[in-house]
């Protein structure tokens, strides 16, 4: 097991009472990017964990790489999560 800065929403166990206390997911973020801006919320009380005994599958779609329509939701979404979080350039 180890921390994580980012965790995949595809399986997401979060307990209910920081849940409540930070409110769930930010509702501005629709779709792509709304995994990492809970764990980066979450990690500002608790660390967000890998547990390494626990697998789930998950059968990814990659539905932006075919419509444009939801290559802007993404698009979208990473301005408003990089201007909530900073732009880091490394």
């Amino acid at each position: 097991n180890f921390e994580l800065e980012y965790a995949s929403g595809c399986c997401m166990f979060i307990d209910g009472e920081l849940y409540r206390k930070i409110k769930g997911f930010d509702e501005k973020i629709f779709m792509y990017l709304e995994d990492a801006d809970i764990t980066r919320t979450i990690n500002k009380y608790k660390k967000s964990m890998y547990v390494s005994d626990v697998e789930v599958e998950h059968l990814w779609e990659k539905g932006s790489h075919h419509s444009l329509k939801l290559m802007l939701i993404n698009i979208k979404s990473a301005f408003y999560y990089f201007n909530k979080w900073g732009w880091k350039i490394i």
